[in-house]
């Protein structure tokens, strides 16, 4: 497994494979992830599940509440938010070998 679309796509998976119907999930990430792995979820699994977001609690992740007082957070929020537009181009827009270049640099 390699990205957050990547969980998602087993995600769905695991659904359709369910003997018992299966009509919400619960998402844990680290908060400053939450949006991304929103929009992730929603776009593959489809308006037919709700998904619901749980961040996981400031003292369990290494980034901090107040990001912008710390490297290692500020690191995370700018990758984060370069990954965002690399997801909509890579998930949504490429088609053919754009996509598949975009593949190539996929690692999370």
């Amino acid at each position: 497994m390699t990205s957050t679309y990547d969980e998602a796509v087993l995600v769905k998976e695991f659904i359709a494979r369910s003997q018992a119907p299966i009509r919400s999930v619960i998402v844990v990430s680290a908060s400053y992830h939450m949006r991304r792995a929103r929009w992730i979820y929603k776009q593959v699994l489809g308006k037919g599940i709700e998904i619901l977001m749980a961040p996981v609690p400031f003292g369990e992740s290494p980034y901090q509440r107040h990001w912008w007082t710390e490297t290692t957070s500020r690191q995370y929020i700018v990758y984060e938010y370069l990954k965002m537009p690399y997801y909509l181009a890579r998930y949504q827009l490429a088609f053919g070998p754009v996509k598949d270049w975009l593949a190539s640099f996929d690692r999370e």
